[in-house]
């Protein structure tokens, strides 16, 4: 397991089997991720590539991000899948601009 802070507040990211993550969030369909905000955790699905893993690691953070902002309660647009997906597809872009320039 591991923990990441999330604008002050520590998150523990678990790998869990697919059948728990289904139940934990109703889901018919497959479920990679998601971010349980009322305890603080990041679930993986366990049998994640690592390329997947990583993806929707950065996609779940996102909403860690933006729950712990208070933009998520505040805004429709924070829970926005295709906003928060667009965010962690373009951070490793965006940290390699600010990397060039020096600004990060």
């Amino acid at each position: 397991m591991k923990k990441v802070l999330i604008l002050g507040t520590e998150y523990l990211i678990k790998s869990e089997k697919q059948g728990f993550l289904k139940k934990l969030c109703e889901a018919d369909g497959f479920v990679y991720g998601l971010c349980d905000y009322e305890h603080k955790k990041i679930y993986l699905d366990d049998e994640l590539t690592k390329g997947e893993y990583i993806k929707t690691l950065r996609h779940e953070i996102v909403h860690a991000f933006f729950f712990e902002s208070g933009l998520d309660l505040q805004s429709d647009y924070a829970r926005q899948e295709e906003l928060v997906d667009w965010i962690a597809l373009q951070l490793p872009k965006m940290k390699k601009v600010c990397d060039k320039l020096k600004i990060f």
